[in-house]
């Protein structure tokens, strides 16, 4: 039994370093894309940004995934609307911006004018800076820039964003490379 010992050892050893292997790979941001397939992503600072966990219900009639995108006439009826709302665990995080004035595929001013509004939220951050909104009514921080680039715009609503976000005595908040496809 002996002679078997330092064997033992050795698979022993050799097993664990095996099972030392990193498998868990880092978000990555979906592909941009003009096919419905209903993605959403951007970079938060550097950092991947991806809707997903528990559903929150929280609009009437219950909201039915971590991404929404709603196009429409705008409530004075005179012109249309683009929202897109996607969230993270039940409202923890999430990202939203409406713009009105939406007719065609283009580049479009976001946040930094009356026509649209833009909101952030991240529970992470401390309790006086987790709310950043604008709006034409209110606002808790200020949109430096913000840019919404239509790719697509008919049955299927595709494009990118980008927003910076300031508030005094808090984290500048840049949302980068985003998409969205739905």
């Amino acid at each position: 039994m002996n002679t078997y010992r330092p064997l033992i050892s050795w698979l022993l050893i050799g097993s664990q370093l095996l099972g030392c292997r990193d498998d868990q790979v880092a978000p990555q941001l979906p592909p941009e894309t003009q096919v419905g397939q209903k993605t959403f992503g951007c970079l938060v600072n550097g950092k991947v940004w991806l809707p997903g966990g528990k559903i929150a219900a929280w609009r009437l009639g219950g909201q039915k995934s971590n991404l929404e995108v709603t196009t429409g006439l705008s409530p004075d009826c005179k012109s249309t609307y683009l929202q897109v709302h996607a969230q993270i665990n039940q409202g923890e995080k999430w990202i939203n911006f409406f713009k009105v004035g939406i007719t065609q595929t283009g580049t479009y001013s976001l946040g930094v004018d009356s026509t649209s509004s833009v909101s952030y939220r991240g529970e992470e951050l401390p309790v006086s800076c987790r709310d950043y909104y604008t709006d034409r009514r209110n606002s808790h921080g200020r949109i430096i820039e913000g840019e919404l680039t239509l790719t697509r715009y008919d049955q299927v609503v595709a494009g990118r964003f980008s927003f910076v976000f300031v508030q005094p005595n808090c984290d500048t908040i840049r949302i980068t490379d985003g998409r969205f496809d739905y």
